[in-house]
């Protein structure tokens, strides 16, 4: 991904997940993980961007405090959106001009 190589919590905690789902048997492979890091580079881009639009120090540290778990949150549903869409699309019979 281009990321820099430096130890934080959010790589350590990367790592945790990856072995927790390894030893479960459902790891990701690289390309789920590629996909999984190429969408989140693009959310993390615009998440600063909104933060760094703010016009001043106070709504800077709202929108980093509070709207950044709002965000979160906005993300799961529209990951949760996106699965269901697929879900019907894959799975579900044709029924008209409207599906």
């Amino acid at each position: 991904m281009g990321w820099p190589h430096e130890q934080s919590d959010a790589r350590l905690a990367v790592d945790e997940q990856v072995a927790a789902m390894d030893a479960v048997g459902l790891g990701p492979d690289v390309d789920v993980l590629a996909a999984y890091g190429r969408a989140a580079d693009g959310i993390a881009d615009a998440q600063l961007s909104f933060t760094a639009a703010q016009d001043d120090l106070e709504g800077m540290i709202l929108t980093a405090a509070i709207g950044m778990h709002m965000h979160h949150q906005l993300i799961l549903e529209l990951v949760a959106l996106a699965q269901a869409s697929h879900a019907i699309r894959r799975y579900l019979p044709q029924q008209g001009p409207d599906r």
